[in-house]
């Protein structure tokens, strides 16, 4: 499966994008407007995110971004993602638990793809946040990294999402939904990320894995 990353500047230019599955980054908004997104998200399968610069996004300000991530919660989002490393996130997890809300706990390292015993013990520790799925994400610096995470995806025993980014991690991005992740993500926002498009004739000429 397929989940198609929208970043747009404005609600009005986002919302005849969130077809489908979707990734809303709400951190490349100019303004985020929370009744606006209420709007536009109902009867939506949307993951709300508002990634922080900390992890790779564009949200500076991190009391104000948590601020957001509480107001968020009030819309019962299909999906909320939050970051592995967020101070906030066993409040977070636990509200969006008790209103039944998906969760998806997030890990990002631009640097390196780490050990295969390095990225078991990150899923370990988020999966106390009990969360949906368990999103990693790693710098590949060579397509072994690529094996790495596969491999990540074959041994871990929670619902995950995992593959590499860079130039390197296409492979993973394309074939991580075959040894495990739930979904992929489709976009063109970041180097190495692969298109809808792509994914879409690649899956139908191989199939879609865990679709």
């Amino acid at each position: 499966m397929i989940c198609k990353v929208v970043a747009e500047k404005t609600v009005e230019q986002s919302v005849d994008k969130l077809e489908g599955f979707c990734e809303w980054r709400l951190d490349y908004l100019e303004r985020i407007d929370v009744a606006k997104i209420r709007d536009a998200i109902a009867g939506r399968q949307v993951i709300l995110t508002i990634r922080p610069e900390w992890e790779g996004g564009n949200f500076r300000d991190e009391e104000k971004r948590v601020k957001f991530l509480r107001e968020l919660l009030d819309l019962n989002p299909a999906y909320l993602d939050i970051e592995l490393e967020c101070e906030a996130i066993g409040e977070i997890t636990r509200i969006a638990g008790e209103r039944g809300i998906h969760t998806i706990v997030s890990y990002h390292n631009f640097s390196e793809t780490p050990s295969l015993h390095v990225l078991h013990s990150l899923v370990k520790n988020a999966r106390q946040y009990n969360p949906t799925i368990i999103k990693i994400v790693t710098l590949a610096t060579s397509l072994r990294d690529n094996l790495v995470i596969l491999q990540l995806n074959v041994e871990a025993e929670s619902k995950i999402v995992a593959f590499c980014m860079g130039a390197c991690g296409k492979m993973s991005r394309i074939f991580c939904s075959f040894f495990g992740s739930e979904f992929t993500y489709g976009g063109s926002i970041a180097p190495g990320q692969v298109s809808v498009e792509d994914l879409e004739t690649i899956f139908s000429i191989i199939g879609e894995g865990n679709d």
